[in-house]
Parts: structure tokens; C-alpha cells; sequence
């Protein structure tokens, strides 16, 4: 006699789901369940689905925003058609990375010019390393996007020839600018 038992459990998530390796635009869900499932995950603005049995979970969604929040519900049916069983996470991307180097907005423009002197400003669009290459060389410390170096110092009646550069706090840059004057006498 052969007796034939028919699965009518559905299956357990008996881990997760969390969210791992968070970025700007992507995140992993993973999750557990008691028996072989298959299933899927769904974020609102996407979903993907497995395409295998499996008790281990995991799902890359691609193609998030920026610091936003999501949940994301995972659902999980056993060989036999039971489920699915649900459970959600939230979790919020990070913000994308900064690529875009500073603008100059306004300037360069030396003023206060004398014989022995010089101010050189201009201004970004964005917080900036303030620094001055070229015949001469001058660093201010520190960011702004109000840029101001006052040179001192300069032989009278000469050309200087400087090229203004400003980087961002995350790097990019440096955006260039040149700049030429003739000290009085």
C-alpha cells in the first residue's frame, strides 16, 4: 500500500529579511525560510523574481534613488504551491557620491592693487579649497565658496601671470582659472 501525503504547510521566513550593501543606487535583501521556496522581492518602483528553489535568500534590486526610503517585501511558495508568506524590511540608500567638480560663478578680479600688492577673489559654486599657482604660489586654508588672497610682497611695475584652482571636499577638481595684472610703481 503506498500512501501518498500531500505538503499543505506553507513555508516559514524564519530569518530576515535584511538589507545589506546599501549604496545610492542599490541594495542586497536577504532572508531564510524552513524549506526549499521560491519567490521573489518587491520595493514599490521594482520587484524581482528567483528562479530556483532555495532556503538561503538573496536578491540585488538595482536602480533605487538617492537617500530614499524603502520597504521591501519579500514572498517565499514551496514546491507543493504553498504561500506565499511575506515579510518586509525598510531601509534608506545613501547619497550619491559626489562627482561634479566646484564652478568659478564669479571672478577671478584683483583688486587693491599697489606697488608691492595685490587681492585676488573669486567665488564657487559650492565649498572649495581656496589656492593660487603660477609666478606666485599662495594656499588658504580650509573651504568657502567666498575666495579671497591677499598678496603681499610683489616687486613693483610686474606682470604676474597666476592660475587660480579650487577642489571640492570630496576631491574633484581642481577648476582653473587665469588671471593676469601688472603691479603699479
Amino acid at each position: 500500500m503506498l500512501l501518498l501525503f500531500q505538503d499543505a504547510t506553507a513555508p516559514r521566513i524564519i530569518s530576515g529579511p535584511t538589507v545589506t550593501n546599501i549604496v545610492a543606487d542599490a541594495a542586497t535583501v536577504q532572508w531564510q525560510t524552513d524549506e526549499p521556496t521560491i519567490g521573489g522581492a518587491d520595493w514599490g518602483s521594482g520587484s524581482i523574481d528567483e528562479t530556483a528553489y532555495a532556503t538561503q535568500h538573496s536578491l540585488a534590486m538595482t536602480g533605487l534613488a538617492p537617500e530614499t526610503g524603502y520597504t521591501v517585501t519579500v514572498f517565499a511558495t514551496d514546491g507543493a504551491g504553498n504561500g506565499p508568506v511575506s515579510a518586509d524590511a525598510s531601509f534608506t540608500t545613501t547619497a550619491a557620491a559626489d562627482t561634479t567638480p566646484p564652478t568659478i560663478i564669479a571672478g577671478p578680479t584683483v583688486s587693491g592693487l599697489t606697488y608691492e600688492g595685490a587681492v585676488i577673489e573669486w567665488e564657487t559654486d559650492e565649498s572649495a579649497t581656496t589656492e593660487i599657482g603660477g609666478d606666485l604660489t599662495a594656499t588658504v586654508a580650509g573651504y568657502r565658496t567666498q575666495h579671497r588672497v591677499e598678496l603681499t610682497g610683489l616687486a613693483a611695475l610686474t606682470g604676474y601671470s597666476l592660475t587660480l584652482s579650487s577642489s571640492d571636499l570630496a576631491g574633484n577638481g581642481p577648476t582653473t582659472a587665469a588671471v593676469q595684472f601688472t603691479t603699479l610703481s
